[in-house]
């Protein structure tokens, strides 16, 4: 009986004692907000509107990263496109305690016509209506900024918001399709015409009895020959 009577007295002692323990774990004070021991919460503007935060005998600790940008919480890892560079929620561990920070992941430049172009990328920037400049983007991590590498301004031509320079020959510069011209001496000039067939398909001047659909939308045997100051389609018979 003394022996039963004494691990009851045992027991009520240790929770008792438990609960004292338990009684004297400190609230936590955050910047003049309190929080009992144990206590969920999430903190607020301007310090943390993202991550849920647990009261631990006088600390707040996280119970989860993320990122605060822009009034959007990012989880670790996630990505977004800002200025033409990339940026990522990321999570580091500092010396003392882990925190959450946005890096730079890839820089890119923006050119005067407001365009993007990533790292390495070579592209031309108009000056005037028919003078433009070679340039590369630097995007280096190490700035937050990409920087326009420009050579020497050049004379050349402007085509549908795209410069050529002296001597380079495109297609279809206005829309006209089996056309091909050259840049010379800042003038769009011709060089050579076909016609056009079939799913697209050009036909050079000279070429007989091919199957075409333009420019009528009917299905036709035509020729190829040279007219005007390009070349037509001649001796067209319905198919």
């Amino acid at each position: 009986m003394r022996m039963i009577t004494s691990l009851c007295i045992f027991g009520i002692f240790a929770i008792q004692l438990i609960t004292v323990v338990e009684m004297q774990k400190k609230e936590c004070n955050f910047h003049g907000k309190f929080f009992k021991h144990d206590q969920v919460t999430k903190l607020w503007f301007p310090f943390d509107l993202c991550n849920d935060y647990r009261c631990d005998n006088g600390q707040m600790k996280p119970l989860s990263y993320s990122c605060l940008h822009d009034g959007k919480c990012l989880k670790i890892g996630e990505r977004f496109e800002k200025s033409c560079c990339t940026l990522e929620c990321m999570q580091k561990q500092g010396d003392i305690k882990t925190y959450t920070t946005i890096r730079h992941v890839a820089v890119g430049c923006l050119d005067s016509n407001n365009q993007c172009h990533k790292h390495g990328e070579k592209y031309r920037v108009p000056i005037t209506e028919d003078t433009f400049q070679e340039c590369t983007c630097e995007g280096l991590l190490e700035n937050t900024e990409g920087i326009n590498r420009c050579g020497n301004t050049q004379k050349g031509c402007k085509v549908n918001d795209r410069f050529y320079v002296n001597g380079e020959t495109f297609e279809n510069p206005k829309g006209i399709p089996c056309s091909v011209y050259t840049c010379y001496n800042g003038k769009v000039t011709p060089i050579r015409h076909r016609c056009i067939g079939i799913g697209d398909t050009c036909h050079e001047v000279g070429e007989k009895n091919f199957i075409t659909f333009w420019p009528h939308n009917k299905k036709q045997r035509c020729d190829c020959a040279k007219g005007g100051k390009g070349a037509g389609i001649t001796n067209c018979k319905e198919v």
